[in-house]
């Protein structure tokens, strides 16, 4: 069975990809299927709440990084991860995914990568491995502070702005 939060990654993730006169529809669609109402008025009210939580919501998603399209056989698929108190890194947390990958892995295509929720001053780890190579592989590390990623090193030495 697939978690609730693995659901939402991947609803996000097929939404971010629809362009913007296709985006109405999905919302509308998924109003739908969830409540089983289809009375457009009854979907717009909950549209407009939907909006108004989202916008008013402190804890955002936020890109870390952007990849480009990339050959799946030379490398890996993008990750993130929180790194602990004793600098190990882990990709999940509490059984739930740490970010999301707007990109098609299997494809290699190009895409941004997001924090769920980033916490400030946590130390975030990402990269990609170098199939070939496993010693060129990317790992970078950030600390998320005053909503944005500051390039650190594994200790959260902060080093400067990412982007």
């Amino acid at each position: 069975m697939v978690s609730p939060q693995k659901q939402i990654n991947q609803l996000r993730t097929h939404f971010e990809t629809l362009p913007s006169d296709k985006k109405q529809v999905f919302i509308r669609n998924l109003i739908q299927k969830l409540t089983g109402n289809k009375d457009i008025e009854y979907i717009k009210f909950l549209k407009d709440c939907i909006s108004d939580y989202v916008s008013n919501d402190s804890n955002q998603d936020a890109s870390i990084a952007t990849f480009e399209d990339y050959d799946t056989k030379k490398r890996g698929k993008p990750w993130v991860g929180i790194v602990t108190g004793n600098t190990n890194l882990f990709q999940t947390h509490e059984g739930e995914p740490i970010g999301f990958y707007t990109g098609d892995t299997k494809k290699g295509e190009g895409g941004i990568m997001y924090v769920i929720n980033p916490l400030e001053g946590r130390i975030y780890g990402y990269g990609q491995k170098n199939k070939e190579d496993k010693t060129k592989s990317l790992i970078v590390y950030a600390k998320y502070h005053n909503g944005v990623f500051l390039s650190c090193d594994r200790q959260g030495k902060e080093m400067l702005m990412l982007k």
